[in-house]
């Protein structure tokens, strides 16, 4: 056990873990500083409140204790940890308000909203909250644009890997116009681009490949091109609308792109080059600022300008 911490508290991402049996209470701290590597360390309920205090005076959330009980409440645009409450989304439905759960928040039994990811809470005027983390594996969500690899033909059913815990489903009759007759030309292989239709943890993810109008829009079959996996951090800082990469990046060159919130784009050039460039640039992105955006969008034209 450790007594003291002596670690920075001003740039880190922490993820706790409190285990509670009849006469041990341990808390597991999970830290990342910029000064060092990631460390796991068992600390006991000193180093615990020693860091709790630390984060309040640094007004990164407020503690509010009741009835013999302590509550972590989380402010928005803040650091929040798993078992963190959300206050503020539980006044609303309180009030007879809809409010939208995104990814890393759940409703518990009492119809608490808790936090259950480590990452930064986010709020999306006028109900939405979610909580921007850093994550490898993708948690199928619904209503998400995904990109998958078809990998098996089940009689009526396709089997698409979108990187979650196990394989999606999509029928045949999901495309525009399909009927029992009018099959689509899906084949193993192929890169899809679908929305989530069902995302539930008890059943299997089920995909659709048109809109709520029964229309294709951009969905189906990705044709050519090249998919590659990157963070999905990635996907949701270019898909920001306040990210100006894709507007600098298009006027450098013309290309395709569909990026899913699973980690996966596809990307498709006039050229092979030209593909391998657009590629190379959203991967250096993600830890770019909008400043650089514009170097390294000139400095990929000027690359890609050599080889015409």
């Amino acid at each position: 056990m450790i007594e003291d911490f002596d670690g920075d508290l001003d740039d880190f991402v922490a993820s706790m873990m409190i285990i509670k049996s009849r006469n041990v209470k341990i808390a597991v701290i999970a830290l990342r500083c910029k000064q060092g590597p990631r460390e796991t360390t068992n600390v006991n309920n000193n180093s615990l409140e020693f860091i709790t205090n630390n984060l309040i005076n640094q007004e990164q959330f407020k503690v509010i204790k009741q009835n013999n009980s302590t509550r972590m409440i989380a402010l928005v645009d803040a650091p929040v940890l798993p078992g963190f409450r959300v206050e503020e989304a539980i006044e609303m439905a309180k009030s007879n308000k809809k409010v939208v759960l995104g990814p890393g928040l759940r409703q518990d039994r009492d119809d608490a909203v808790l936090v259950c990811k480590s990452g930064v809470l986010r709020k999306k005027t006028p109900n939405t909250f979610w909580v921007d983390c850093y994550q490898k594996r993708y948690v199928p969500n619904r209503s998400e644009i995904v990109v998958g690899i078809v990998t098996q033909k089940a009689g009526d059913i396709f089997r698409v890997d979108i990187g979650g815990s196990e394989p999606a489903s999509l029928s045949y009759l999901a495309f525009e116009g399909a009927t029992k007759k009018n099959r689509p030309d899906v084949n193993v292989g192929d890169a899809i681009c679908a929305r989530l239709l069902i995302a539930n943890r008890d059943l299997e993810p089920e995909l659709i490949c048109v809109d709520s109008h029964g229309k294709k829009g951009k969905l189906g079959v990705l044709q050519d091109g090249f998919v590659f996996n990157c963070s999905i951090n990635l996907v949701r800082k270019i898909l920001n609308p306040k990210c100006v990469f894709l507007d600098l990046l298009a006027k450098e060159m013309a290309f395709e792109m569909a990026a899913g919130m699973n980690g996966r784009i596809w990307i498709k050039g006039k050229t092979v080059k030209e593909t391998i460039a657009v590629g190379n640039a959203i991967l250096a992105v993600e830890f770019k600022s909008n400043d650089e955006l514009k170097e390294l969008c000139d400095d990929i034209g000027s690359y890609v300008a050599g080889f015409s």
